[in-house]
C-alpha cells in the first residue's frame, strides 16, 4: 500500500510541475510523461468528459487527445476535498 501511495504522489508531482509551469492549456506527448517516470497504470480516479475519459492523480490529470498527445488538467475542487482535514 505504501508503495502504491508513493507512485500516486510521484505521478501527481510530475503532472503538477507540468501544469504549474504552463499557460492555460498544456499539452504534452505521452512519451514525455513516461520519460519523467510517470506510471500510467496508477491513478486515483477517472472522469468522463465529452472527449473521453480523463485520468487523475488527486487534483491533476490528463486527457488523451489525438495520437499520443495528452492535455494536462487540474480539478481544484478535488484538491480542497483531499487536503481538508
Amino acid at each position: 500500500m505504501r508503495q502504491v501511495n508513493h507512485l500516486l504522489q510521484k505521478n501527481r508531482r510530475i503532472l503538477a510541475a507540468l501544469f504549474i509551469g504552463a499557460s492555460r492549456n498544456k499539452t504534452i506527448v505521452h512519451q514525455q510523461l513516461a520519460d519523467q517516470g510517470y506510471q500510467f497504470r496508477y491513478y486515483t480516479h477517472e472522469t468522463k468528459t465529452q472527449d473521453g475519459p480523463a485520468k487523475f492523480c488527486y487534483e491533476y490529470g490528463y486527457l488523451p487527445l489525438e495520437g499520443d498527445v495528452l492535455l494536462i488538467l487540474h480539478q481544484p475542487s478535488v484538491e480542497s476535498t483531499i487536503f481538508a482535514g
